[in-house]
């Protein structure tokens, strides 16, 4: 707006040039912004350069990953033991494409629920090498966070372990056979002849191989082609043991975010196997009793019973008649368990055991 005489600008002419140098301010802020804003995707862009140099020579495999598990990029090692080039590496068949087929559903589903959480994770995978070859890595996933704590890349480093794998496959399988050899040339006849579904307690010292004589027993049993479930009662939270024989229902506790069947609905028609029965708790003694008489259970959480139809063999390094004596065992559940009782002798009393076992591995 032009005048010929000079005057007083009026409210409206005051607030006209008000907002002209609103807008230019804002303007001007933009391009500073935008410089700024280039500048720090320039040093970023050089950061991740330097980072880049830093890994690639790192004699490791190892990915980067988006939030979402989609890769972006990977070390030199992993090129190289894949034969695979970074944009093929970056292509959504890749995981496809390098992890074994067995091991893809497992991977796939572990990394659904695992990258939603800033929590390192790891497990085990076969990975195709460029030869055509499996090899077995550890893979371990750890996040970065922003100062927010909200997670802007996964990184994934695989460490073959693939010797190690091997050793302990050959380790089972030696210890498989042998067990099979001493069941051979062993009278367990005598045990498990029978075709009674009667409960058998298993009573030996650590070592004397309870669970051998367990899975003889289903063996030679009409349920030898069913399920055979081993559960170590020792090794199991006092707090969880219930949840993981007989099972739970939804929002039962907390964690409990869905429906989980218990070990013995998964031995149903089958053998459960309750290795060390002694270091049962007690209230957990009371539910395994009415499995017993009744056959049947509730879930934890639920309030339905649910039929099954189960063989229980137990074993015990411990003097359950003690414990009985002490209160620490039901006497009920000792006699209910004690139908069929095997007590195994320690090898220094089966000096005739020595020689096939010195045969096998010398």
């Amino acid at each position: 707006m032009f005048y010929r005489e000079v005057r007083e600008p009026g409210p409206a002419e005051i607030q006209l040039i008000d907002d002209a140098s609103r807008i230019a301010g804002i303007a001007i802020e933009r391009d500073r912004s935008k410089s700024a804003l280039a500048m720090a995707f320039e040093k970023i862009k050089a950061s991740e350069g330097e980072l880049s140099q830093i890994v690639d020579v790192i004699p490791q495999a190892i990915v980067v990953m988006t939030p979402d598990g989609k890769t972006i990029y990977g070390n030199r090692a992993t090129i190289e033991y894949c034969g695979l080039s970074l944009n093929e590496i970056r292509a959504d068949d890749f995981r496809s494409r390098v992890f074994h087929p067995e091991d893809l559903q497992r991977l796939y589903e572990q990394l659904r629920k695992a990258l939603s959480t800033p929590v390192p994770f790891e497990n085990e995978y076969r990975t195709l090498r460029k030869d055509g070859k499996y090899r077995w890595f550890l893979i371990r996933y750890n996040p970065l966070l922003d100062e927010n704590g909200k997670i802007i890349r996964w990184y994934a480093t695989a460490t073959d372990i693939d010797d190690r794998k091997r050793a302990e496959d050959r380790l089972r399988n030696e210890t498989v056979a042998l067990r099979e050899e001493i069941v051979r040339s062993s009278m367990f006849e005598e045990i498990v002849g029978s075709s009674t579904d009667s409960t058998v307690l298993i009573q030996g010292e650590t070592g004397t191989g309870k669970e051998l004589i367990a899975r003889a027993i289903h063996n030679r049993s009409k349920r030898a082609n069913r399920a055979f479930i081993r559960v170590n009662c020792g090794a199991i939270p006092p707090s969880l043991i219930a949840s993981e024989l007989f099972g739970h229902e939804k929002g039962s506790f907390t964690g409990a975010l869905q429906r989980r069947l218990g070990r013995f609905e998964s031995a149903d028609g089958g053998t459960i196997f309750l290795d060390e029965i002694g270091e049962l708790p007690a209230e957990t003694q009371v539910a395994l009793l009415r499995v017993l008489q009744e056959r049947e259970f509730e879930r934890v959480g639920g309030n339905q019973p649910i039929s099954i139809d189960v063989r229980v063999l137990t074993a015990t390094n411990k003097d359950l008649n003690a414990a009985v004596t002490e209160g620490t065992f039901r006497k009920d559940l000792f006699y209910r368990l004690n139908v069929f009782p095997v007590q195994l002798p320690a090898l220094r009393e089966r000096r005739d055991d020595i020689p096939l076992l010195a045969e096998y591995l010398i």
